[in-house]
This record gives C-alpha cells, structure tokens and sequence, in this order.
C-alpha cells in the first residue's frame, strides 16, 4: 500500500487511489466520479451530515446511495474513514473545551 500526503485527501494520510480500485488509466467517468466522490468525503470528513454534505458539493444523496450500493472503488471504506476523521476532529474539539473550561475556573 502506498502513502501519499496530498491536499486532496480526506485525511493527513490516505492510501494510494490505486489500493482502492482506481485503474492507473481511468476514463473520463471514472476519473470524474472519483473527483466527485473525494469531494463529497472531504466535506463530509469536516461536516458528518450525508445531506449537507452532498449538497455542498452539488450532488444528490442518491449518488451517495448509488456509490455505497455499488461500492464503486471501495466508497465504503473510504467513507468510513472520512467518518472516522469526523469523529476525530470532533473529539479534538471537545478536548479542547474541556482544557478551556479548566482554565477559566
């Protein structure tokens, strides 16, 4: 599996698109689902919400449930860990009240 560290991501780290199915070659449909759907985790990653994050990326959430039914390059898993990276950040924040909270007692 190769790690890579591009912008792009829905994380700091995140395989290679290839370990997820992505042919080295893609059509022009492949290439545009995949964009679309890195989008969409990207912004549910910061977000968490199907519906709201759809829509900021300008999608339906039957594209969501088309993705998952067909688990086009491992949709799945990609977005459980864009769901992880969610949870994550939220945990962070909560920390971070928390520490805050201490301080102003």
């Amino acid at each position: 599996m190769t790690v890579t560290t591009h912008d792009d991501e829905i994380g700091p780290v995140s395989p290679d698109p290839k370990d997820y199915g992505f042919p080295e070659k893609p059509t022009r449909v492949d290439q545009r689902v995949w964009d679309t759907q890195q989008r969409f985790l990207r912004r549910y990653a910061e977000r968490g919400k199907f519906v709201l994050s759809a829509a900021d990326v300008g999608i339906s959430i039957q594209a969501i449930y088309k993705w998952q039914s067909s688990d086009k390059f491992s949709f799945n898993k990609r977005l459980e860990l864009a769901y992880q990276a969610y949870r994550e950040s939220q945990e962070d924040e909560n920390e971070e009240w928390v520490q805050e909270s201490k301080q102003n007692t």
